[in-house]
């Protein structure tokens, strides 16, 4: 279990590109801001099975759904761009969820949110929310 702003989350390490907060993300949200009209932003929440964990990057669920959604615009000739960034923590709970969504994602605008999120309430909810 490692710190995360306002709770505590699992850390994995040595699966792919991890940004300081743990989030399987490869480049910085911030270049999403101001993107073009054709460019869609998915964003992913969740616990552990949204990180995809013991998965390498490539193989996480977000990775596959941008790489399905882009071949499939590609052959049905849609002018669109399809990035999923990846903002679930293992142990997260659905307070780390709309956390993260405010620290990290909300001036990105998202187009479409995931929120694969719940089961971990609990299990983890204590360390969030003392009434659960």
């Amino acid at each position: 279990m490692t710190y995360f702003p306002y709770g505590y989350t699992s850390q994995y390490v040595g699966l792919g590109p991890v940004d300081a907060f743990g989030h399987r993300i490869a480049g910085n949200i911030s270049d999403y801001i101001g993107r073009e009209r054709n460019h869609v932003l998915i964003a992913v929440f969740g616990g552990s099975a949204a990180w995809s964990t013991h998965t390498l990057h490539d193989e996480m669920f977000s990775s596959l759904i941008e790489k399905s959604l882009n071949e499939y615009c590609a052959s049905e000739n849609l002018p669109l761009h399809i990035s999923v960034i990846n903002l679930a923590q293992p142990s997260g709970v659905t307070l780390n969820d709309i956390i993260s969504y405010m620290l990290f994602c909300f001036e990105a605008k998202p187009d479409i949110v995931i929120a694969h999120c719940g089961a971990n309430d609990l299990a983890f909810g204590q360390t969030s929310d003392r009434y659960l």
